[in-house]
């Protein structure tokens, strides 16, 4: 079982009976809330993962995602950092991981993000963290690498971004139009119901 095609091209030589299986998620749980559930004031960009995709991919990032808390009514909300709290601007929030929590921190996003480089660590990535995203309803921004490609139809569930400026438009884009965000992650949420939900992917392993 290979996550995505970049690995089943790696393990192909090596083995004769390859499937691919791509990250899923249980729908159920990593579901969008509703609007008298939610409490949302300021708006909210987010990323989850671990200490060390953090040092990777987010902290080279943090001036640019200080620019958006300066300029509009946000806030950056990082769980899985391994930073602590009140570090770099009061603004951004840095949260540790836990189990309980994680399904109402990315419930809690307006806008969920991912960048990442183009290195072969990278394109070997399943895209664990859109995949949540999208299955709560939330808009994401990623990098165009890998399988990112292929999970974020750009324009329709989210915006593929590469540059710094590319980053900065989407996501000014999608904090000045809630209609947009309500739209993308819709599709993002039928998506992943169709196509990386555990209940399409539990009856066909």
């Amino acid at each position: 079982f290979c996550g995505n095609e970049y690995l089943a091209n790696y393990a192909r030589p090596l083995c004769s009976n390859i499937k691919i299986v791509p990250t899923t998620v249980n729908s159920d749980i990593l579901r969008p809330i509703s609007d008298t559930e939610s409490n949302k004031k300021p708006m909210k960009i987010g990323w989850i993962g671990t200490p060390t995709t953090y040092k990777q991919y987010i902290h080279s990032k943090i001036p640019l995602l200080k620019s958006f808390t300066e300029l509009n009514n946000c806030k950056i909300s990082i769980m899985g950092s391994g930073e602590s709290r009140g570090q770099f601007h009061q603004s951004i929030e840095f949260l540790d991981w836990s189990e309980s929590k994680e399904v109402q921190f990315i419930q809690s996003l307006d806008i969920g993000i991912m960048p990442l480089d183009n290195s072969p660590w990278s394109n070997g990535k399943s895209g664990y963290k859109i995949i949540q995203y999208m299955s709560c309803g939330i808009p994401v921004v990623a990098s165009p690498v890998g399988v990112n490609k292929t999970i974020i139809e750009n324009g329709i569930s989210g915006f593929l971004a590469e540059t710094d400026e590319d980053w900065h438009e989407s996501i000014n884009i999608l904090l000045n139009n809630q209609n947009l965000r309500q739209k993308m992650g819709a599709s993002g949420r039928i998506k992943v119901e169709k196509e990386y939900s555990l209940k399409v992917w539990g009856p066909k392993i």
